[in-house]
C-alpha cells in the first residue's frame, strides 16, 4: 500500500511540475516575466496546503467516526487513486426528451425478447447510464454510490470487474469508426445490458471440479480448462484425462466460443451487481 502510494504522489508531483514549467516557459515567452512572482507564491501555497492536508488526514484518520470518514470518503479512504473512469451513456429516450431527435442513431431499438427473460419494466429503457469503474473495486463502490446520492439522494452499491480482450477485436467490432455513425459517437460505441439472476447458493453446493466443468475455467487460476494461464487461447480440442475434451459440450466457454457460433466473436464484459439502486436503476 505504502508504495503504491508513494508512486501515485510521484507520479502526480511530476505532474504537477510539468504544468507549472509549462506555465513559466509561457509568462517567460509571452514578456511577462513580472508575473512569475505571483506563480511561484501560488506553487507554494499549493504545497504547503498538500502537506497540511495530508498530514491532517494521516495523523487523524483513525480517530474519525464513520459520519466523518464518509465525508472524506468512506471505503475509499487511504486507497490510492485505482485509476477510476466514468463513461456516460445516453439512452433513446434522451434524445427525443432533451428535443435531440436528430442527433440520435439510428441503431439503438427494443430487444426482442429471449427465453428465460424476466423483464423488469422499471429497469428497461432509460434516458442515461453511468460506468464507475477503477483497478480498485472499492473505488469504484465510492464513486458509484456518490454519483447516485447526488442524482437520486440515495446511496448504490456496485462491485465491477472487467476482463480484457483482443485491442485489435475491439477496434473493428465495438468501437464506432469515422463512417459508421455521427460524428459525436466516433471512438464510442454500444451498450446492451443484461441482469443475469446466478443462483449463487445453488452454485455453492457443487464440487469445484463440476463448478469448473459449468465455466470451461480453472478456478484458482481461470485459465481455460487444459491450459496453464488465464488468457491462454481457449483449444476446445485439447482432451481431459479421459480422453473427452477438456472443456465439455455444455462449458460456457465453448458455448460462447466463436468455434461453437460459426465465427461470431462475443466481446463482453461482466459486472458483479448485488441489487444496488433496486428502485431506480435503469439498463
Amino acid at each position: 500500500m505504502r508504495v503504491g502510494n508513494g508512486l501515485i504522489g510521484l507520479r502526480e508531483g511530476l505532474e504537477s511540475a510539468l504544468v507549472v514549467s509549462i506555465l513559466v516557459v509561457f509568462l517567460v515567452k509571452t514578456d511577462r516575466r513580472s508575473t512569475l512572482p505571483f506563480a511561484w507564491l501560488g506553487v507554494g501555497v499549493a504545497v504547503a496546503l498538500s502537506v497540511v492536508v495530508g498530514a491532517v488526514v494521516t495523523f487523524t484518520a483513525a480517530a474519525l467516526t464513520f459520519e466523518q470518514q464518509e465525508a472524506f470518503g468512506g471505503e475509499a479512504l487511504g486507497l490510492p487513486a485505482s485509476a477510476p473512469t466514468l463513461t456516460t451513456g445516453f439512452g433513446p429516450s434522451l434524445f427525443d426528451r432533451f428535443g435531440l431527435a436528430d442527433r440520435k442513431p439510428a441503431e439503438p431499438v427494443d430487444l426482442p425478447r429471449f427465453p428465460g427473460d424476466d423483464l423488469d419494466p422499471r429497469r428497461s429503457g432509460g434516458a442515461l447510464c453511468v460506468q464507475a469503474c477503477a483497478n480498485d473495486p472499492q473505488v469504484a463502490v465510492r464513486a458509484s454510490r456518490n454519483l447516485v446520492r447526488i442524482g437520486f439522494g440515495r446511496g448504490g452499491r456496485a462491485l465491477i470487474a472487467a476482463r480484457a480482450e483482443d485491442g485489435d477485436a475491439l477496434r473493428e467490432h465495438v468501437w464506432v469508426g469515422p463512417d459508421e455513425g455521427p460524428d459525436w459517437l466516433v471512438c464510442g460505441t454500444f451498450l446492451v445490458a443484461r441482469r443475469i439472476r446466478m443462483h449463487v447458493a445453488i452454485r455453492d453446493r457443487t464440487s469445484p471440479a463440476e463448478q469448473e466443468a459449468v465455466v470451461g475455467r480453472t478456478r484458482g487460476e481461470g485459465a481455460p480448462l487444459g491450459r496453464l494461464a488465464e488468457f491462454d487461447p481457449v483449444d476446445l480440442h485439447v482432451e481431459g484425462k479421459g480422453g473427452p475434451p477438456a472443456i465439455g459440450e455444455v462449458g460456457h466457454v465453448r458455448l460462447a466460443s466463436a468455434e461453437a457460433l460459426g465465427g461470431a466473436r462475443v466481446l463482453r464484459r461482466g459486472y458483479n451487481f448485488t441489487g444496488f439502486w433496486r428502485d431506480t436503476s435503469l439498463t
